[in-house]
């Protein structure tokens, strides 16, 4: 496949993808994070192992971030955290 002017195997760019990042963890009280999100959430000093819902674990991430504390990758988290628990909590 050419992608950009390079010739790229596609069986090469499958091994270098680390699929079990990908996948969820439950904390034992039904929040399901990633690999990477547990890592953004350690980084910043939060132990989802900790919460009950998913509620009380972004309403903490919200505060901590409008207190002025400026991670990018942890708003990324919040947002995808947030648009999970619409999905999954909402009655539609």
């Amino acid at each position: 496949m050419i992608i950009k002017g390079n010739n790229i195997k596609v069986d090469e760019l499958v091994n270098k993808i680390d699929f079990n990042s990908y996948l969820s963890k439950d904390n034992g009280k039904g929040i399901l994070l990633n690999n990477y999100q547990i890592e953004v959430l350690r980084r910043n000093g939060f132990n989802y192992e900790e919460y009950s819902n998913l509620s009380e674990l972004i309403f903490d991430l919200d505060n901590y971030l409008n207190s002025g504390n400026d991670d990018e990758e942890l708003e990324y988290v919040v947002d995808t955290l947030a648009e999970l628990h619409y999905y999954t909590e909402t009655n539609k």
